[in-house]
């Protein structure tokens, strides 16, 4: 903050500083620290430490008069776009989130009922989320195929709390997205050729004497490499209807980036939209005023 050229413009806005500081250190817990403890341990530092010293060290390299080069932890267009999409939602400015303001996000694409868990998860027994909550959420949301995103998305997907995402789990959350589907005039795919399909591609490992075909384990998850795709199929409309339709604009910008996350390819075209809007806003005001 303090030597930086790209952050000069926060000098003097005591606020900007401290939601620019919330949102790196929130980014760097989400990669270090995930489980949330709140703490990070000499392990984690050496298991996954070493992308965070990458990043210190790119301040002073390619990222030295842009900081927005470094996109894994200190860019200031995801830190515009990460609090411009947390203000949207806080109509009331109170610095939290209800979970019918959380419910509105990406026009309302997640499901209520994935939602409300989300919420549950995320509240930690307070009435509200916070910033910081959101800043976890938002990442695991946009890309879920990060290491931190799958162990966030299965414990949504475990509604039960058991360790295993079993039928049960998934019928609950696939209820209301059959629903949505049916309001679209989409084809309707009943719960059990939906279930086949989810368990005949992540595959499953019998479990504690349980039957692979009812249910999944983190563990599988992680080895499906399908976390997107599963979770958009349970809880996200949009996303599940972009997918099957083969979204060919999303599809050429990956492979035109292999080197960005899908985070990173999000941020850039959300902090494109957003400063449009604001060019265009700024337009009329001037326009209206003459």
């Amino acid at each position: 903050l303090d030597r930086h050229p790209s952050l000069d413009l926060l000098q003097g806005d005591s606020d900007s500083q401290r939601n620019y500081s919330d949102t790196v250190i929130q980014r760097i817990l989400y990669t270090l620290d995930p489980l949330r403890a709140g703490r990070v341990t000499d392990s984690q530092m050496r298991r996954a430490g070493g992308t965070f010293c990458d990043a210190l060290d790119s301040l002073d390299g390619d990222a030295t008069e842009d900081i927005c080069l470094e996109g894994r932890f200190f860019s200031y267009e995801h830190f515009y776009v990460i609090f411009s999409k947390f203000t949207d939602l806080d109509d009331d400015a109170d610095g939290e989130l209800s979970c019918d303001d959380l419910l509105r996000y990406g026009n309302g694409a997640i499901s209520q009922r994935a939602t409300e868990r989300i919420f549950c998860l995320l509240r930690r027994g307070r009435g509200h989320i916070k910033y910081e909550d959101f800043v976890w959420f938002l990442l695991s949301e946009e890309d879920k195929s990060s290491s931190t995103a799958v162990g966030f998305w299965f414990r949504v997907l475990d509604v039960d709390d058991d360790g295993r995402v079993s039928r049960h789990d998934m019928e609950h959350l696939y209820t209301e997205q059959r629903a949505r589907l049916l309001e679209l005039s989409q084809e309707d795919v009943a719960f059990d050729d939906i279930v086949c399909q989810l368990l005949d591609a992540v595959h499953p490992r019998a479990w504690d004497g349980v039957s692979r075909s009812d249910g999944f384990t983190l563990h599988d998850l992680r080895r499906s490499k399908l976390c997107p795709q599963l979770v958009n199929m349970l809880c996200n409309i949009d996303k599940f209807l972009a997918s099957e339709a083969q979204d060919m604009h999303a599809l050429r910008q990956a492979h035109a980036t292999p080197h960005l996350t899908d985070f990173e390819r999000w941020a850039s075209l959300e902090y494109w939209r957003v400063t449009e809007e604001q060019d265009q806003h700024q337009h009329g005001a001037i326009c209206n005023a003459r």
